[in-house]
């Protein structure tokens, strides 16, 4: 039986391919795209917070470079205080009394009072929600932390009391 050349060519040719290498790669490709979609940020437990007791059930917290961050919102109002957004130059301000902070999403300095602080880590925008570096915005509100790494809990205690006169 004579083997034609074209025969010869086609059967090198399928050597070559083989449908479990190309599933496989396809798969390494797939998980490679997923990693690095994913990647930021990577948590092994849900961080939980509690203002002066209460927990925030609606304060997804989530941590960058062992700093927590959270949605602006959430905390900024169980701690009485009001957020702004300017969306033209990305920078939230945080107002209570006499107290105001800016802080502007990817940079690594924030203003107390006008003075200028520098990040750890930046405010992000994260699925269109502004997360803000929790203790930041907690001491600069006068309030306490307390971080309990084994049950990934922040707990942060306000005194805050608007009317109150201080006895010092």
């Amino acid at each position: 039986m004579l083997i034609k050349e074209s025969e010869v060519l086609m059967n090198e040719n399928k050597k070559y391919y083989s449908p479990a290498l190309m599933t496989a790669f396809i798969l390494m490709a797939t998980l490679m795209v997923i990693q690095t979609a994913f990647s930021l940020p990577v948590q092994a437990q849900q961080i939980k917070v509690m203002v002066n007791g209460k927990t925030l059930k609606e304060a997804k917290a989530i941590m960058i470079n062992g700093r927590v961050l959270v949605p602006s919102r959430a905390v900024v109002e169980a701690l009485d205080a009001k957020v702004a957004w300017n969306n033209q130059t990305k920078t939230a301000t945080v107002k209570r009394d006499k107290t105001s902070l800016e802080i502007t999403v990817n940079r690594q300095a924030a203003y107390l009072n006008d003075k200028s602080i520098t990040l750890d880590v930046p405010a992000k925008l994260i699925n269109n929600k502004l997360y803000l570096p929790l203790r930041l915005v907690s001491e600069s509100l006068q309030a306490k932390i307390k971080w309990e790494a084994k049950d990934s809990l922040v707990t942060i205690f306000d005194n805050y009391c608007p009317w109150c006169i201080p006895l010092s």
